[in-house]
């Protein structure tokens, strides 16, 4: 019997310390380098995001309920509050990279587990929130307009209120991917 008893709680599936099959071919500073590029442009999104609003957006807010039937944690890439303000909604930013065209499927894909985070903010906060998709796109053109639309129709079917599309030479960066 090669399965794991029903017990265990951990599973292994490479040898630790071994790269996952995609990094293989790279060295390891090449990945480091490659993640640090995602996190300063990620950054430099909710930057765009605030200059935009012109407010500041809170950074990486983790709730943690265990107020609900399950024990939740809830991970935000930005939020603007305004708890004094009257019939303020709140406005909760999810960031999410793409370096290429082709990714766009595979983000609409993860769209679900977007949504549910206004719900759980609502549940956890007992206030209301509006959720928006902040999508940075690492190569130099934008959307096309049939990418566009595509997006239009997934975020609102799944109830996102918005999203800003922004290029990294838009956020004062390189391409990673020329033209």
């Amino acid at each position: 019997n090669t399965y794991p008893s029903p017990n265990s709680k951990h599973y292994h599936v490479r040898a630790q310390g071994e790269l996952p099959v995609t990094y293989k071919n790279h060295n390891k500073d090449d990945v480091r380098s490659a993640v640090q590029r995602v996190i300063n442009l990620e950054s430099k999104a909710i930057d765009y995001v605030q200059a935009l609003f012109g407010t500041i957006v809170e950074r990486n807010v983790v709730y943690k309920s265990k107020d609900l039937n399950f024990d939740v944690v809830l991970e935000l890439d930005g939020l603007i509050t305004r708890p004094n303000t009257i019939s303020f909604i709140d406005q909760i930013f999810e960031v999410k990279y793409l370096s290429s065209p082709s990714m766009l499927t595979g983000l609409i894909g993860q769209l679900p587990k977007v949504a549910v985070k206004s719900h759980h903010y609502q549940q956890i906060t007992k206030r209301q929130a509006s959720l928006h998709l902040v999508l940075v796109l690492d190569y130099d053109h934008g959307l096309s307009e049939g990418e566009l639309e595509m997006l239009r129709v997934s975020t609102n079917n799944w109830d996102i209120d918005g999203f800003i599309v922004v290029t990294a030479k838009e956020l004062g960066a390189a391409s990673s991917i020329p033209e």
